[in-house]
């Protein structure tokens, strides 16, 4: 079920990249290629840790928590499209 092109890592480090948080923290995603866990400092949003996990080879859910493991908000990218653009580094 891996990603020919983008691992759960990958879509958090774009992900982070677009919001402008920094990750401080992250789990080893060759443990489990379908899921991964980022720490991030201090921002504006209360968030501390993004979780992503891979629903479709090419459909990611990616969940937002604060410090007390409550939810902040939940989205998801889809790189199905022929002509999706190349992740933010």
């Amino acid at each position: 079920m891996a990603n020919t092109f983008y691992s759960t890592f990958q879509v958090l480090q774009s992900f982070c990249a677009e919001k402008g948080y920094t990750i401080v923290n992250f789990t080893v995603p060759t443990l489990c290629r379908e899921k991964c866990m980022v720490w991030v400092s201090e921002n504006s949003d209360e968030v501390t840790r993004l979780f992503c996990k891979q629903e479709t080879p090419t459909t990611f859910v990616i969940i937002a928590f604060d410090g007390l493991y409550s939810m902040k908000y939940i989205t998801a990218k889809d790189f199905s499209d022929v002509n999706t653009p190349p992740l933010a580094e």
